[in-house]
């Protein structure tokens, strides 16, 4: 029993780098037939990536299901220069104003900083409405009774200082509540 066992231990450990590389070389070709057979579910365009002082780069990700031009705004610090970069590298066929206005149906928010907002906020008077502002409440409150008001911007939003001019929907999300993304 114990040759057996060092007889095995040797051809485990003696052979270990050749059995590495044929282990990788199977799972790297078997992985590459997997992933080109599962079809992806959802488009992803990056606006901006970071947030700080870039302005030009602050977070903001479009997403849609696969095939679609129906997009949701994931945050959305930069917007219209991150719609010019991702025009300049070929993600859209279609005009900037055409992304904007029609591909982009609703924003979803996850906190209501500068970085994640500005491109939002900035760009609201040339945004076609109605779309909805998903988030959770408290970062809405900060949107309606900070930002989208008659005292710093224009009130695009649906509710805070009068008039309201109604572009933007406030649409509360609740955590582990389904909330379904209107026209996507």
């Amino acid at each position: 029993m114990s040759s057996f066992s060092f007889a095995t231990k040797g051809f485990i450990f003696g052979d270990m780098k050749n059995r590495f590389l044929h282990l990788l070389a199977l799972f790297l070709v078997t992985g590459f037939t997997v992933a080109a057979q599962i079809k992806p579910s959802f488009r992803v365009v990056p606006l901006g990536v970071l947030g700080g002082s870039d302005e030009s780069n602050l977070s903001a990700y479009m997403v849609a299901p696969a095939g679609s031009n129906n997009f949701v705004c994931m945050d959305a610090g930069t917007v219209k220069h991150g719609i010019e970069v991702a025009l300049s590298k070929h993600a859209f066929s279609v005009s900037a104003d055409t992304v904007f206005k029609s591909y982009i149906k609703g924003y979803c928010i996850s906190h209501p900083h500068l970085d994640h907002v500005a491109g939002l906020i900035i760009n609201s008077p040339d945004d076609a409405g109605p779309k909805n502002i998903y988030a959770l409440p408290s970062c809405l409150n900060v949107l309606r009774d900070n930002y989208f008001t008659w005292k710093s911007w224009a009130n695009f939003g649906s509710e805070g200082d009068k008039p309201a001019l109604g572009k933007y929907r406030y649409t509360p999300i609740v955590p582990g509540a389904e909330v379904p993304i209107i026209n996507t």
